[in-house]
């Protein structure tokens, strides 16, 4: 493990631990919140890696890699991670305001609200990943009944994402 990704991930559960501490007026929340999770794995897609909930769903295919963060639910947090063309990558950086530096790359990224319907407000993060010679589209999507919904959740585990020891 790089000294990189190390910082990364003591970085990583250092938001986490501050995130399952903060006061709900601090900052928006969902319910989701409260079940941040103590225990990480390793989720790896097409070169990539980025930790995620050890209690999460997640699959790839050869074009997509999906999470389920609280899968059993009547609102699950959902995450999509997929190869993006150029054009498409040049649109996403063209409206995502907010920018991040990854180990070995960057996201950028916007956040998208609507009042959704029965399961109440939504939230969406819209980001475009370089990442080593790759581009992706990422969408973070969360619903929530009970308060203003994040759809940043997926934050904290996109900062984690890297390519694969292994490529």
């Amino acid at each position: 493990m790089t000294r990189v990704r190390a910082v990364r991930i003591a970085s990583l559960l250092g938001v986490l631990v501050a995130c399952k501490r903060a006061p709900p007026a601090a900052r928006e929340t969902t319910q989701a919140d409260a079940d941040v999770p103590s225990t990480l794995r390793v989720a790896q897609w097409a070169g990539l890696q980025l930790h995620v909930p050890a209690d999460a769903d997640s699959h790839g295919g050869p074009d997509r890699f999906e999470l389920a963060r609280r899968p059993h639910t009547r609102t699950p947090d959902t995450m999509s991670l997929r190869r993006s063309t150029a054009d498409e990558h040049a649109a996403l950086l063209r409206t995502a305001p907010k920018k991040v530096v990854l180990d070995g790359g960057r996201l950028a990224y916007r956040v998208e609200r609507s009042e959704g319907g029965s399961g109440g407000p939504e939230a969406t993060l819209v980001g475009a990943v370089e990442l080593g010679a790759g581009t992706y589209r990422v969408e973070c999507h969360a619903q929530s009944e009970d308060a203003p919904p994040a759809g940043d959740w997926c934050l904290p585990y996109l900062l984690t994402l890297g390519v694969s020891p292994s490529h």
